[in-house]
């Protein structure tokens, strides 16, 4: 039962109006992400070329590190995410007393139960550490893993309190949030990676190109301390805009207060949609760990589907959803769905777009970031390139469709559906585990992962049709012209990169950057031909603005 469902209602002309980030703030929000993710680019890349993919450092790191986010995402994350910010604006737009006399109790409930929550299982899994480890490395070659353990061993030291961090950080940004304040978010990362990639530089330093194991106890320390240190000061930005622009902390709510209760079964499902969501990462790092450079292989390549990702749907979606929420509450239906089918169909654009280029220019990204240690990986990443390339398009709609359910106070759907798409996942890898041997193997991973996410988008949009417009915001016509502009834009891409051989990472650089423009001609060109906008006019609707099509 889909529980959010705005009523048929026009506001009066006493409403206030629906507050919406203008379509301004989403290009500042794509543009503060879109150098947060360069530095994290160049963070994935320093770790692939210092740690490299011939022995089994870069893969014990890379998963050590990944501990702590994914206690945070299965444990925590839920109560400070999407499903947090909707509760936070109707929280405050409820409050009856002066302004600066605000004080949200729903965030100080949170920071102060989870934190009790979070203390007790850090306890518990320092304490269990060995365990931790060994699952994460059961399936390295034996000669390999008792050094293996013991580094894997010592850095979940320093990285699982880094969860108090993530905890601190993730209740500021959703009070700057619901404020639509959305700066600090975006940048806090850029800092995390400046002070990660400072500290892979100087173990690359002290190491001279050596990639084996053992490591020595300095350069442990640098490596626990350094990455503990950008989780530091990646939680210091928000934690600093907040103190000044958000409403301060109030006391927690009482144990048995309806309110904690309600916030309770809605951070239920958050949660539940989060924990499935890292199952398959939790289930794919046994098995990529199998072999060498392969975690490191698939950590790279999600990050590098995160990137359009982060740059064309994360600030759609992101700035958007305070206005959902808004009008929602407000039952201003008209709003809701004309909000709601410009971000689907902006996000459905631009990630049907970056994927096909990313699927076309897979060899050319792989040479171009397969660099220093890890230039033997390139058939590994080209096929995980291509394997996420499909997923792009998918994901974005999926992350919007989440926060528009989130909007209508519906937690449920997103996390059963969400559920259905983990186990999917996980039994594909396992087919992939025992069918797919070589290189293949983690591209195979990345498909499967797509491929389940794509159907979870498909599910889930059926589900929730009835909040995005109907046929008066998605036409036929629409439809048609922009798949026939993303098969022009990847056709023209690839016909370049089949046409001109690479050997070196410049090289590909230059084809991929080149392959990329052509593709793009090829979009706006074939999208006009078909009655399309003005180029000027799309490219805006990138960002949300309206398309030019005739809504009913």
């Amino acid at each position: 039962m889909i529980q959010g469902r705005p009523r048929q209602a026009t506001p009066s002309a006493d409403s206030p109006p629906v507050a919406t980030a203008s379509d301004g703030e989403a290009a500042r929000f794509s543009l503060l992400v879109a150098a947060s993710r360069a530095t994290g680019f160049v963070r994935m890349l320093a770790g692939f070329a210092v740690l490299g993919t011939s022995t089994q450092l870069g893969n014990v790191v890379q998963s050590a590190n990944l501990v702590p986010t994914l206690l945070f995402e299965l444990l925590a994350a839920g109560a400070l995410g999407a499903v947090f910010i909707p509760m936070l604006v109707d929280e405050e737009r409820r409050f009856a007393g002066p302004v600066d006399a605000f004080r949200s109790r729903l965030a100080g409930t949170v920071m102060f139960y989870l934190g009790a929550v979070l203390a007790v299982v850090v306890a518990v899994a320092l304490l269990a550490r060995g365990q931790v480890t060994d699952y994460l490395l059961g399936n390295v070659p034996v000669e390999d893993r008792r050094q293996a353990q013991l580094l894997g061993t010592y850095l979940l030291w320093w990285f699982l309190p880094q969860v108090f961090a993530y905890l601190a950080n993730g209740v500021a940004v959703a009070l700057l949030n619901a404020r639509n304040r959305f700066w600090a978010g975006a940048v806090c990362p850029l800092v995390n990676n400046v002070v990660v990639s400072i500290t892979l530089g100087a173990l690359a330093i002290m190491r001279g190109g050596d990639v084996s194991l053992p490591l020595s106890g300095t350069e442990k320390l640098v490596i626990g301390g350094g990455f503990t240190a950008g989780v530091v000061a990646m939680a210091a930005v928000p934690l600093l805009d907040a103190f000044n622009h958000a409403a301060p902390l109030g006391r927690p709510l009482p144990p048995r207060s309806g309110q904690l209760r309600s916030l309770g079964r809605a951070v239920w499902w958050a949660v539940l949609f989060l924990g499935a969501a890292q199952l398959p990462m939790l289930a794919v790092l046994p098995l990529t760990n199998a072999v060498d450079g392969h975690t490191q292989v698939w950590i790279l390549t999600w990050q590098i589907l995160l990137l359009p990702h982060a740059l064309l749907a994360s600030p759609i979606y992101t700035t958007r959803l305070p206005a959902l929420a808004t009008a929602f509450q407000q039952t201003d239906t008209r709003s809701f769905a004309e909000l709601s089918g410009a971000s689907v169909r902006s996000v459905l654009t631009t990630g049907a777009l970056a994927g096909a280029l990313l699927a076309a220019l897979s060899p050319q990204v792989a040479q171009a970031v397969s660099i220093g240690a890890a230039a033997d990986s390139t058939a590994a990443v080209t096929a995980a390139v291509a394997g996420f390339a499909v997923g792009v398009p998918a994901y974005a709609l999926w992350m919007t469709l989440v926060r528009i359910s989130y909007a209508t106070s519906d937690a449920r759907t997103p996390a059963l559906v969400a559920v259905v798409v983990a186990v999917a996942a996980v039994a594909g890898f396992y087919v992939v585990n025992a069918t797919v041997e070589g290189d293949a193997r983690v591209g195979a991973f990345a498909l499967v992962w797509s491929l389940t996410i794509g159907v979870g988008a498909v599910v889930l949009a059926i589900r929730l049709r009835h909040l995005l417009g109907g046929r008066a915001e998605f036409r036929a016509s629409w439809v048609r012209r922009r798949t026939l502009a993303v098969a022009a834009a990847g056709l023209a891409a690839a016909l370049l990169g089949l046409t001109v051989s690479t050997d070196v990472a410049l090289m590909a650089l230059i084809v991929g950057a080149v392959g990329g423009t052509l593709g793009l001609g090829a979009f706006f060109g074939v999208d006009r031909g078909l009655g399309g906008p003005a180029m000027m006019t799309t490219i805006g609707s990138f960002g949300g603005a309206p398309d030019s099509e005739p809504v009913a």
